[in-house]
Parts: C-alpha cells; structure tokens; sequence
C-alpha cells in the first residue's frame, strides 16, 4: 500500500474519481468479482430511499458477489458515526471473504488477516478494527 501511495500520478487518478457520474459507476457494477459489502445509513440525507440505493448497487453486480447492511439512523457517514456497528458487520464479511474467494488481479486468495485483525482491548477501551501496515498497526475509529 505504501508503495501505491508513493507512485507517480497516484493523486492525478484518485482526482479521475471526482469526475465520474453514478451512471459510470453503476455501469461497471457487472465487472465486479470479489465479494462486496454495501453499507449505508438508513437515515443517509444524500439518497431519498438509502436502503433500496444499496439494493440497487448489489442487483447490478452478478449474482451472488454482494450484500447490504443498513447501519439504523445511520447517516452518510456510518463508519464515522457507529464505527461499532460497521465493524461488527465489516468483520465477519472479511472472514468470510477469506475462505476460497480469490482477488480479480493477482488471483491470490484474499487474506484478511494479513490485513485486518481486532485490537485487543486496553484500559476498558472496546476492540476497534486494526490495520497492518507492514508491521505497525493503525487503530480505525
């Protein structure tokens, strides 16, 4: 991942994001392979009906690739605003991704613990998500 970062022309392609539609991206929705999770919040201001806009997103990708959770009185920002709940759903999904699904580029197995594993809990603090990133760990709030 730090080497993605470090790439030349990195933010020039992150800035293509800006520029493309929903029709774009719900054209390519049929390309996807590997599992997916849609999370919304049932209360998102940005979409008049949030849970049949995450059904839509799963209904256009081949069947059997997606799932949805609706984070309750979530809004656009659910993993800021019930990180809780985003992880309680985030991980099963990662360990189920684990088992026998391959990447769509490498090919190699997904494996979510190379990645993703719970933080052990300090102070009374409840577990948060941890990311590896080559042998220092990020907390996610």
């Amino acid at each position: 991942m730090e080497s993605m970062l470090r790439r030349p022309g990195r933010f020039a392609e992150f800035m293509k994001t800006g520029q493309t539609t929903p029709a774009d991206a719900h054209a390519r929705l049929a390309e996807v392979r590997c599992p997916a999770l849609v999370i919304m919040g049932s209360a998102d201001p940005d979409f008049a009906d949030p849970e049949a806009e995450a059904k839509a997103i799963v209904a256009a990708a081949p069947d059997g690739v997606g799932r949805v959770v609706m984070i309750e009185n979530g809004g656009h920002y659910p993993h800021a605003q019930s990180a809780d709940d985003v992880a309680a759903a985030i991980i099963p999904f990662l360990a189920g991704a684990r088992r026998g699904t391959r990447a769509p580029r490498s090919g190699a197995p997904c494996d979510v613990r190379a990645l993703v594993r719970p933080c052990r809990m300090r102070g009374g603090v409840p577990p948060r998500l941890a990311v590896d990133r080559g042998g220092r760990s990020a907390r996610l709030r």
